[in-house]
């Protein structure tokens, strides 16, 4: 019969990766404990087939009364005369043989104490198991929110320095071209055909989307509506 000692409770689970081999270790103390529970069912079996035959006044083998045998029971004499006769050394040095002082009762009695410490050592390994089951199903939870976290982070920093690339490009190119100056002959500003660049959008893609272009007939300097609109309302265009 194995030992409480062999299944104990293990410490605390701390690592994920020793959870498996907890829950087979778990799987073999209950093994263990069903074989006991069956041995306890079939000692109380004979346990109560010897009450029955006691009731009966049967008694069992282990209750029997040995017969007389001179050769077992030397220094017993078999004779009626009451002479005292030296012992030889044999029956001297005669012990009688050992007699077998555990009944099925004893025995019933120690499986059931080993039982009940098993039933102990049972309800801890359950503990731990739950103990093992929360602590891998918290730290998977943890680990897939990291996880989500971690790539939120990681479009959040590209969508960052996508923008930076953007902003730098766009401000590099602004100042890497000079923007011609429009004039400020605002009353003689005429309309003009077509769709020449303006003189101050000339670089941008808002350029074309104001159908309208006036000229200075000073300088010749092209605009667009948008910037004879800020013209007229006295606006400064650098």
């Amino acid at each position: 019969m194995a030992s409480a000692a062999a299944i104990a409770p293990a410490k605390p689970i701390r690592d994920t990766s020793a959870i498996h081999e907890q829950i087979k270790s778990l799987d073999r103390g209950l093994a263990q404990l069903h074989y006991l529970g069956r041995i306890e069912g079939e000692l109380n079996a004979s346990e109560k087939t010897q009450l029955s035959d006691n009731s009966w006044n049967i008694l069992s083998d282990s209750d029997r009364i040995p017969e007389y045998n001179p050769q077992h029971y030397p220094g017993i004499r078999a004779s009626t005369d009451n002479t005292s006769r030296p012992l030889t050394t044999q029956q001297a040095n005669w012990q009688p043989p050992l007699l077998n002082l555990r009944s099925t009762h004893m025995q019933a009695e120690e499986v059931r104490k080993e039982i009940a410490r098993f039933d102990a050592v049972l309800e801890e390994i359950l503990r731990q198991k739950k103990i093992a089951e929360k602590h891998a199903v918290s730290q998977a939870a943890t680990r897939k929110q990291q996880e989500k976290v971690a790539r939120k982070a990681e479009v959040a920093k590209a969508e960052t320095n996508q923008l930076q690339r953007r902003t730098q490009a766009s401000v590099t190119q602004s100042r890497s071209r000079t923007r011609t100056p429009l004039c400020s002959h605002r009353v003689f500003w005429v309309s003009v055909p077509g769709r020449s660049r303006c003189a101050h959008h000339s670089y941008s893609p808002d350029s074309y989307r104001n159908p309208f272009r006036f000229r200075c007939p000073g300088c010749n300097t092209i605009a667009c509506g948008l910037c004879m609109k800020k013209l007229k309302r006295g606006d400064t265009l650098s």
